[in-house]
């Protein structure tokens, strides 16, 4: 196949897999809060995890509709932070995969590769999570600054190291 024909099946499997996730996500999935009431609250657990074996006594709470959760360190009777839909990776996991499954490959590699890397962006996800709450609870002043543009920089940086392993080296072997 030319390299143009294979550019063009690239970019057709990568609009038809985001325009399916797109009205799928945002007229289904969203309203109903399904896959982020579920991810938000595995974010929320691993950030309490991480709170709870560093020294901290933290819980979270769900909220009820919307896919949000509020976590929670003691002795403070407010939140520290919201884990919102943004904030639990459903973005960053529908990037990789599309990306990844659009790019040429053998699918016995692929699959593995699939399943690695959506569980790296996971835990890389709670680890920001955890950083953001600690800075939520020390050093506000400069979260917004690590929220919207440091850590949010680092993890898709971490997305985009890992297309670029899958275009490399690995749909290669």
């Amino acid at each position: 196949m030319r390299p143009t024909n294979q550019l063009i099946r690239f970019l057709a499997i990568l609009g038809l897999l985001g325009g399916i996730w797109f009205g799928t996500y945002e007229f289904y999935l969203k309203p109903v809060a399904v896959p982020d009431k579920y991810l938000t609250a595995w974010v929320s657990e691993g950030i309490c995890f991480f709170l709870n074996h560093t020294g901290y006594i933290s819980y979270y709470t769900s909220a009820a509709f919307d896919g949000d959760a509020y976590v929670f360190i003691e002795p403070f009777k407010r939140q520290v932070v919201r884990v919102g839909a943004s904030c639990n990776g459903t973005e960053l996991f529908a990037l990789f995969l599309f990306f990844t499954i659009a790019y040429p490959g053998k699918w016995k590699y692929k699959i593995p590769f699939l399943i690695g890397g959506t569980l790296a962006i996971f835990i890389l996800n709670v680890i920001r999570s955890y950083i953001l709450t600690l800075m939520a609870y020390y050093r506000y002043p400069y979260y917004d600054l690590f929220h919207r543009y440091i850590l949010l920089f680092l993890i898709y940086g971490f997305v985009f190291y890992l297309w670029m392993l899958w275009a490399n080296k690995l749909s290669k072997v």
